[in-house]
């Protein structure tokens, strides 16, 4: 399995999905969210991104773009 976020070209230790929360025993910002792929399927990643913005939950979601896959 690869990385979603790592194959589409992020650094990675880059791209927080859970911020800092002492009361939740978090002392800093991480990464704590991930999609994984099986490796032939690395070709059709297209993109990859974190929904900063949206307060659903404690974690952002990481966002994953496939193309070209075939039925």
């Amino acid at each position: 399995f690869i990385d979603a976020w790592v194959a589409s070209g992020h650094a990675l230790l880059e791209g927080i999905t859970y911020r800092m929360n002492p009361a939740q025993g978090a002392y800093w910002d991480q990464r704590l969210d991930y999609c994984f792929l099986p490796e032939p399927m690395a070709g059709c990643l297209k993109n990859a991104w974190i929904d900063a913005e949206t307060d659903a939950s404690d974690h952002q979601p990481v966002w994953i773009e496939l193309e070209g896959m075939a039925a």
